[in-house]
This record gives structure tokens, sequence and C-alpha cells, in this order.
């Protein structure tokens, strides 16, 4: 038997028995799974001993979706690792923000982030974006912010930062925000409870799966409804500390233990030994 965890190796042929692990189903929700390479990583997907989902969210998705048994997958979460309570840098940001990490892909939907900014001209959070992002979307960004008034010196793209950082953005962040219409896990959902940061996500189920209750949520293609969030978590200081310490305790549960166990066991089912059992 085989374990693939690289997508892009899972389309080479492989006649051992095949498990592998699903990260996500995006590329086909966006329509953008049409090209050969793709439809024969689906077709090994769907031929597989078992399959290891990253969310119980991305496990349905396989079912529904693709017409996986249900027997044949099997949960396993990935672990929060909790940051080391050493000194951390000080963030490249001064006064008050609410952070967002990731790409400027569509399905991180951060344009309603920077319209529900827009919308609360009078609070004193910036909005600062970590990501790696291309010059392409920067030159967009600046275009959004320099043609809305409401924005100007409100937004500051910090681009690609270190771990400890990121670690220092996160908990010093009145809020971390996490608005996308779709994703496999939620890392920055998990990472900022980790260390100790509020969290406000869109209401997606696989978010709330990571996030357990201890979030403020809002409807993903509300503007409003994500405004009035930064509004209430801005001016309320025993909100942002119950959201820290919630999280944190969260965070504690997400462990690489389960993983381990549920991967092992599929592990002995492929070798012809027990059946692991699913999430």
């Amino acid at each position: 038997a085989i374990h693939i965890t690289d997508p892009n190796a899972l389309i080479n042929g492989d006649r051992r028995p095949l498990l592998t692990t699903v990260y996500d189903l995006i590329p086909l929700h966006q329509h953008l799974g049409e090209t050969p390479a793709y439809k024969r990583y689906l077709a090994r997907v769907r031929s597989a001993e078992a399959l290891f989902a990253i969310s119980e969210a991305t496990g349905e998705d396989v079912v529904t979706t693709l017409g996986v048994p249900r027997d044949r997958v099997i949960l396993a979460q990935p672990g929060i690792p909790i940051p080391a309570e050493a000194e951390l840098p000080a963030p490249p940001i001064t006064g008050p923000y609410f952070l967002y990490v990731g790409s400027p892909d569509p399905h991180k939907n951060l344009e309603v982030l920077i319209s529900a900014m827009a919308m609360n001209p009078d609070l004193p959070e910036r909005l600062a974006i970590v990501g790696n992002w291309p010059e392409s979307s920067l030159s967009d960004l600046r275009a959004r912010v320099d043609g809305t008034p409401e924005l100007k010196g409100r937004i500051e793209h910090l681009g690609y930062v270190d771990e400890p950082t990121l670690a220092s953005l996160y908990r010093s962040a009145t809020a971390v925000v996490v608005p996308s219409l779709t994703e496999g896990f939620g890392l920055p959902v998990g990472e900022a409870m980790a260390a100790g940061a509020p969290v406000v996500h869109s209401r997606l189920a696989v978010l709330e799966e990571v996030s357990a209750g201890n979030a403020l949520t809002f409807a993903a293609t509300s503007e409003a409804e994500l405004a009035a969030c930064l509004k209430r978590v801005s001016g309320d200081p025993r909100l942002q500390s119950s959201l820290r310490a919630g999280g944190v305790e969260r965070a504690r549960s997400l462990t690489w233990t389960g993983a381990v166990e549920r991967t092992l066991a599929a592990y002995r089912h492929a070798l012809g030994k027990d059946r692991p059992k699913n999430a």
C-alpha cells in the first residue's frame, strides 16, 4: 500500500493499494477542475482504498460530491501548535489593527472585509494583511484603497512575515478576520486561537468546526454583518478577553494525536488488519 499526501503526485499511476489525503475540492466547486490532470486526480481519489479528510466538512464533501462511500473516509484533522511563551518580536505595525492572513484568491472573500472596513470609518483599527501576493493583486488593492476615501491610510499590506512575527501579529490583533467563502480546514482560525487572538470568521461549517463557538461569526456575503462584528469586538475589551481565553482552550484540543491514531489504523487495514473506525 502507498499513502500519497501530495495531490500533484496522485495523478501518476500506481497499482498498489492507495491511501490519500484530501484537503479540499475547491477547484471543482469553482469550476476550475476541468483540466485532464485534475480529472485524473478525482478518478484516483474515487478509487482510493481510504481517504483522509482534514475536516468533517471536507469529508462530507467527498461523500456527497464525489460519491465516495462514507466508510472509506477517515477524519484526520491537522494539529494546531501552541506558540511558545518565549518573547516575541514587536509586530511590524503600530496602533490597533485587525489582521487578515492569506492570499487574494476569490474564495478568500477579502473584498467583503475591505468593504466592512469602509463601513466603519471611525474605528481606530487599521487592517493589516499578511501574505506573499503577486504584484497584480497589490496593484488592485492600492487602486481599491485610493478610490475609497474611507479606506485611505487604513489598510497596510505587510507581505510575507516569518513565524515569530506572525505569532506576534496574531497575539496583538484586536481580532483576526477570516471571511472565506469556502475552505478545506481554515488553518488561520486555529493558528489565531492558538496564539491568543480573538477571531471573527464567516459562518462556514468547516470554520465553525475549528472554532467550536469561540468566535464571532457572520454570513460570508454580508458586509453589514461583518461590519457589525468589527464594531462590536473593537469596542468591547471584555469580549476580546473572553474570545482570547476560549480560543486558546479550544486550540489545545486540536492536537496531532487523533490524526496520527487514525492514520495508523488505516495503515493497519491497508496491510490486511483491522478496519479503522470512521469519525
